[in-house]
């Protein structure tokens, strides 16, 4: 057995505690890094092109287009994501106070009439309710999780991404003076 004292005097161990320590190290700073600190690479890009169908009205297909002319949120969301249900009526009331800036929700691999039957259960706090069953547009939108909230101008450019939950607070703290100030730009 080798004794303390003349494990650290060969040289073979060092080695291995050296890569040891290395990844001990890699792997607590990659822990401790937030989600939400990540670098942002979905912002200053067009919203990306779609054909899809309404939620509430199935024949009717709406693109990218009708997303734009006015300042507004998207809002990725699923019935299966329980955050997204704690959220629901975090929605339902930043519609209601601020109506001036519309909700895109878009149901992200979701079955539509399970979410028909939240948004009839428990209001539907959105301008359009977009069926993304497939998921290929929120995967487009450069999506990690849902829910996810995406700040778009008159042009239809996402602005500022939002990842998680969005609560009337962190709306009015962060989402809003972004808002206003896409506003007061449309407006110089």
């Amino acid at each position: 057995m080798v004794k303390l004292g003349q494990f650290f005097s060969q040289k073979r161990y060092w080695i291995p505690l050296g890569l040891f320590l290395v990844f001990t190290l890699m792997l607590w700073k990659g822990l401790s890094l937030a989600p939400k600190n990540l670098p942002d690479l979905i912002s200053d890009r067009q919203v990306p092109k779609f054909t899809l169908p309404l939620i509430n009205d199935p024949m009717k297909i709406i693109t990218e287009q009708e997303l734009k002319g006015e300042v507004g949120l998207i809002h990725v969301w699923a019935t299966w994501c329980s955050v997204c249900l704690q959220e629901h009526s975090e929605l339902l009331n930043l519609n209601k106070q601020y109506p001036q800036y519309p909700i895109y929700g878009i149901s992200f691999q979701d079955e539509t009439n399970v979410v028909l039957s939240v948004l009839n259960g428990q209001g539907n706090p959105f301008k359009l309710s977009i069926s993304d069953e497939d998921g290929h547009l929120g995967f487009e939108l450069g999506l990690r999780g849902t829910p996810a909230t995406f700040i778009i101008d008159k042009q239809g450019t996402i602005r500022y991404h939002h990842m998680g939950m969005l609560t009337l607070e962190e709306f009015e703290k962060n989402l809003l003076p972004k808002l206003k100030a896409l506003n007061h730009e449309l407006k110089t």
